[in-house]
């Protein structure tokens, strides 16, 4: 069969030896408009990811990716010997002053779990308090840290915790809890890791900034088994996540730990400068009752440079303190305001109560 090309009959054979040279002329100039996938062996460099510090791996590297970071929110505990030790310890040896700890913490637990998770931390960070002070308001160390959660001066005030001659906020169990869950989140966002922030919360992060900086290690357990943390701060750490541990499953360890909430205390904001004695007298509570209801005041008195001061009171003196400031005549001060409420989760309802001055006796 015989075809016209250009006017001129060409055979079938000749048309496509002609045609096949036309197409490899297009395709050798032509612009390639899709991708084609890169094979394995590709000499292509690869390219590395903003995230990694590692470096482009060779090919032939098995290593895997460094490991993503866990949320913020999350508290793993590793199998670790040095917990495992401290779990025995605290289930055997410590086993009835752990038990009284828990049954302190009762009074605790759920407004302080309330607090960590309204700053996105994990709710089981709240056991430092009971590796740090057993849950005790008042506790004072030999090094001077104080309250509940063992805060130093210094560290206090950086968090927002009022100290002077009257008063000493690191022992105010509501104030603390919010600037040690501040500071818990601090040092997770500086380190990264809980067991890293927990060693900066009992070493200090400048210590451990120092620690890292130094040995070039970058987790906590290296460090541990490097030698480069004092043994207080590794034991530290080890004695917190092996609390947890045993609190996340008490019967497997021996101890009894189930409770309901109720709110222990009321507070009652009245003038500043009261004395405590008078206030005991006029509700039928001891001052050695109302100074265990307020353990952050270091004297009697309510600080005198407050206008009004929320003093805390058992529950069920609330409404009686809140009657007598109702009641009483403060004409130095015309506009105060004595106002109840209830510590805790849960808000009662709010007395007010205009007070002006009726006796010097009340007051320093």
């Amino acid at each position: 069969m015989r075809y016209i090309l250009f006017g001129k009959s060409v055979s079938r054979s000749l048309q496509l030896i002609i045609l096949g040279c036309a197409i490899g002329l297009l395709a050798g100039c032509g612009t390639v408009l899709y991708h084609q996938p890169i094979s394995a062996d590709s000499s292509a460099p690869s390219v590395p990811s903003l995230d990694d510090n590692s470096g482009v791996s060779s090919a032939g590297d098995e290593t895997p990716p460094p490991a993503t970071p866990g949320s913020k929110k999350e508290l793993p505990i590793p199998d670790h010997p040095s917990i495992e030790a401290w779990v025995e310890r605290f289930s055997e040896g410590e086993h009835k002053s752990f038990q009284a700890h828990l049954v302190r913490a009762c009074l605790y637990v759920t407004p302080t779990k309330e607090v960590f998770d309204r700053h996105g931390l994990p709710k089981d960070l709240i056991w430092v308090a009971l590796v740090e002070s057993g849950f005790s308001p008042g506790a004072i160390s030999p090094g001077h840290a104080a309250g509940m959660w063992q805060f130093i001066s210094a560290t206090g005030k950086r968090f927002g915790l009022k100290q002077n001659q009257w008063i000493d906020e690191r022992m105010n169990t509501v104030k603390s809890t919010h600037a040690a869950a501040g500071y818990f989140s601090f040092l997770y966002d500086e380190f990264g890791s809980w067991p890293l922030a927990l060693a900066a919360y009992n070493a200090g992060e400048n210590c451990i900034r120092k620690v890292i900086n130094r040995s070039g290690l970058k987790t906590f357990w290296e460090l541990t088994e490097n030698g480069s943390l004092p043994t207080k701060t590794c034991d530290y750490v080890a004695k917190v996540l092996a609390a947890v541990k045993i609190i996340r499953n008490p019967d497997r360890y021996g101890f009894y730990f189930y409770y309901s909430y109720v709110p222990e205390y009321e507070t009652v904001s009245v003038p500043g400068g009261v004395r405590l004695s008078w206030i005991g007298k006029e509700i039928g509570l001891s001052e050695a009752s109302l100074k265990t209801c307020n353990p952050e005041l270091r004297v009697s008195v309510t600080p005198p440079g407050d206008s009004l001061y929320k003093l805390s009171v058992p529950a069920g003196k609330g409404d009686v303190l809140a009657m007598l400031m109702e009641r009483l005549q403060w004409k130095n001060s015309p506009g105060r305001i004595a106002t109840r409420s209830l510590t805790g989760p849960k808000r009662m309802h709010t007395r007010r109560a205009i007070a002006c001055r009726k006796s010097q006796r009340r007051f320093i």
